[in-house]
């Protein structure tokens, strides 16, 4: 979807451009495996108070 048209003009030269809006998500996330078994290794929160898992 564009989100806005303009022209960038050199002297006699017009230059049509066009801005779009970034919709995509393009973060890179990494997940530490155990070796054994390739499995995902989880960290649990816990309050440092009680010790309850949050």
């Amino acid at each position: 979807m564009i989100s806005r048209k303009s022209v960038i003009t050199f002297g006699m030269v017009a230059i049509p451009i066009a801005m779009y809006t970034a919709t995509q998500d393009n973060d890179i996330h990494f997940n530490q495996l155990h070796k054994e078994d390739n499995s995902r290794i989880r960290y649990k929160k816990t309050c440092a108070h009680c010790g309850k898992e949050i």
